[in-house]
């Protein structure tokens, strides 16, 4: 794997004053954002429809410039970073999206090998890789179907083995159970918490308040482009645990 710039911050993620206009319409999207979340934490960020959720989740991973305000990604100032060091940067985060956006032409075990491109590990550590992902989410007995003909679960698992295997220290899930049926829903979001006993960090972005009611912990509200509702602004929890695999 390759290796990745030292975090000085002890922040996995911290965002200063961070504001979001849309030049073209004058819309102010977000306004006066400050957060910081520690790592190891599962963070809910919850919100109505257009509260701003994806905006912010988009300028997290380098994906939308900012246009006020500072944005510290595993130490790393986004808000600095040029198209092709940002573009290194989302290669170390874990991101999982409603939509998948698998590729129909691979099937289970390609997709999900998809991430290792761009590492140093041989051939054989890649396939290794693959089979502790397929084993961890239940998709060996699926490994060379094509993901054309899986159900929506089936490529969810497939979506977050994809956005695991690099043993990512943030993961940033997008929606991610908004195709999924209540059961499999709580599966997911039991699955990433359980991720905090491997020392990654979660922020997972969703409008289901039923998942936010029955599992709590700390829940960020956006209203409006603002973040007024933080349950744990304070907050100080870490789990200090090693890498998923280790160094590579």
């Amino acid at each position: 794997m390759a290796a990745s710039k030292v975090n000085t911050s002890p922040y996995v993620i911290e965002i200063k004053d961070l504001e979001k206009e849309f030049s073209d319409t004058g819309t102010k999207t977000l306004s006066g954002i400050h957060l910081r979340l520690n790592p190891g934490e599962f963070v809910f960020l919850t919100g109505a429809s257009g509260s701003g959720k994806t905006t912010l989740l988009k300028m997290i991973m380098g994906l939308s410039r900012p246009s006020r305000g500072e944005i510290f990604v595993m130490g790393q100032p986004v808000h600095k970073m040029g198209d092709s060091s940002r573009r290194t940067l989302r290669r170390d985060i874990g991101i999982i999206l409603q939509d998948h956006r698998l590729l129909n032409s691979l099937n289970v075990s390609e997709n999900i090998a998809l991430t290792l491109t761009w590492t140093s590990l041989s051939s054989e550590a890649k396939r290794k890789r693959v089979a502790e992902m397929l084993q961890i989410m239940d998709l060996t007995h699926i490994a060379f179907s094509r993901v054309a003909s899986l159900s929506g679960g089936e490529k969810q698992r497939v979506a977050i083995a994809r956005a695991l295997i690099r043993a990512p220290q943030l993961i940033l899930a997008d929606e991610p159970t908004g195709n999924l049926d209540p059961p499999t829903s709580r599966q997911l979001v039991r699955m990433l918490r359980d991720l905090r006993a491997r020392g990654s960090t979660v922020l997972f972005a969703t409008h289901d308040m039923t998942l936010v009611r029955d599992f709590g912990g700390r829940v960020l509200e956006l209203v409006s482009g603002k973040l007024p509702a933080d349950s744990h602004p304070a907050s100080d929890q870490r789990f200090k645990t090693p890498n998923f695999w280790g160094n590579a």
